[in-house]
């Protein structure tokens, strides 16, 4: 059954929606609306076909080595702004460009990561390996979205050196200077053209080298997420691959995590430099419960 028509939608001059729930037959079946026609199968698990097509996105986004590209950037990163270590290199490698630029952030990478794990958690027999674990087109016995939510963590590992340090930025809007593609970025962060690039420390308090300031009150949310996730990677990977190698250091982690974002309750935000825009984040108890759960579910 169709329903809408000419009324159209937005700048859509037509609009209908389209109900298949009395077709009951797998096949291939058509549409038409006035001289366009256009094919396409139903059929059961219709969707399963395309649940690889977020990792294709996440692909073109990993920072340090791109499969899309084939070849490595960002392999100066970087130098510590903020904490105990200032000033100083720290390997920060890895991880994901933000969107259309070449910023990385906890922020949302734990978030990322921790979706793609409790997507496999939820339903672990669905997803398919067709790539290793830097992306390329061979089979590694690990299914595709475990590797990619593993890309994310071991980033995260090195933004949690040791259990009093967190860093959760790397770089900032001074990236948004130009466009060219992430192997040719030469951004000079006053290091040199290409060079080192700023590790913002999680502080816990208000942040920017520059004009403008976020609004920090604390880091519990990135800490406490952050936490969650690792101590959820540690239950997965112990007892679906029995790699308690990877397992182990996680749920160290994860517990020394979670003492840090009750130590210092409140929320982190990114770090703006040029421009006020920056990633708000008000809430942090959901992020300290998740991270109890799993940690209670992983330790009892």
């Amino acid at each position: 059954t169709l329903e809408g028509g000419p009324a159209g939608y937005g700048q859509f001059p037509y609009s209908y929606t389209a109900t298949f729930s009395a077709v009951k037959n797998e096949g291939r079946y058509s549409l038409r609306v006035d001289s366009v026609s256009r094919s396409f199968r139903i059929r059961e698990n219709a969707y399963r076909a395309y649940l690889d097509y977020p990792m294709q996105y996440l692909w073109q986004q990993r920072c340090g080595y791109n499969p899309v590209f084939d070849t490595v950037c960002h392999q100066n990163d970087g130098i510590a702004v903020g904490g105990p270590d200032e000033g100083t290199r720290i390997d920060v490698t890895g991880g994901y460009h933000d969107a259309s630029d070449y910023l990385r952030f906890l922020i949302t990478t734990s978030y990322t990561a921790g979706n793609l794990l409790l997507a496999y958690k939820e339903f672990p027999k669905i997803w398919s390996d067709h790539v290793d674990s830097r992306g390329k087109k061979r089979k590694n016995g690990i299914p595709d979205i475990l590797d990619e939510a593993r890309w994310g963590i071991e980033w995260m590992l090195k933004l949690a050196p040791a259990k009093d340090r967190l860093y959760h930025q790397v770089a900032d809007d001074r990236d948004h200077s130009f466009w060219d593609l992430p192997y040719r970025d030469d951004t000079d962060y006053g290091w040199g053209k290409g060079k080192e690039r700023p590790a913002y420390f999680a502080t816990g308090s208000p942040q920017g080298l520059f004009q403008y300031k976020n609004a920090s009150t604390g880091i519990s949310n990135v800490a406490g997420r952050t936490s969650a996730v690792f101590a959820l990677a540690s239950v997965i990977w112990t007892e679906s691959f029995a790699d308690t190698g990877f397992a182990r250091p996680l749920l160290r982690k994860a517990e020394e995590l979670y003492l840090l974002g009750t130590a210092t309750l409140g929320s982190s935000e990114s770090v703006p430099c040029k421009a006020p825009y920056r990633f708000h984040e008000k809430t942090f108890y959901d992020d300290l419960e998740w991270a109890a759960v799993e940690l209670f579910r992983a330790t009892k």
